[in-house]
C-alpha cells in the first residue's frame, strides 16, 4: 500500500513547489537526507498523484518509467505529515517499534 500527498487547500503540483526542491527521478536512496522523504508526481490521465517514497524498495517502484509523465521532490517529512491524512507518522510509529 502507498502513501500519497493529499493537500487540501492547493493541487498537489503546487504544494510541491512551494514544499519540495526538484531533483532527478533517478535519485539513489543514498543522497536520501533523514529529515526529508523522496516523492514522485505522476500525471495520469484524469488526475495526477504523489506518492511517497518511504523506502528504497518504494523509490524504485515509484520511479520506473511506466509511460507517465513523473517528477521527483525531496519534501521535509514535517511537511508531509500535514498532508498525508495520518498515513505517514503511522508507518513511522511502527518503523520506530
Amino acid at each position: 500500500m502507498g502513501i500519497y500527498v493529499n493537500p487540501k487547500d492547493m493541487s498537489k503540483r503546487e504544494w510541491l513547489d512551494k514544499y519540495g526542491t526538484k531533483v532527478p527521478l533517478n535519485l539513489p536512496w543514498e543522497y536520501v537526507e533523514e529529515a526529508s522523504l523522496p516523492v514522485v508526481w505522476m500525471s495520469n490521465p484524469y488526475f495526477s498523484a504523489v506518492g511517497i517514497a518511504y523506502s528504497e524498495q518504494e523509490l524504485k517502484a515509484l520511479a520506473v518509467f511506466d509511460g507517465r509523465p513523473k517528477l521527483m521532490f525531496l519534501v521535509k517529512k514535517e511537511d508531509l505529515m500535514k498532508v498525508t491524512d495520518g498515513e505517514l507518522a503511522k508507518w513511522m510509529e511502527a518503523q520506530n517499534a
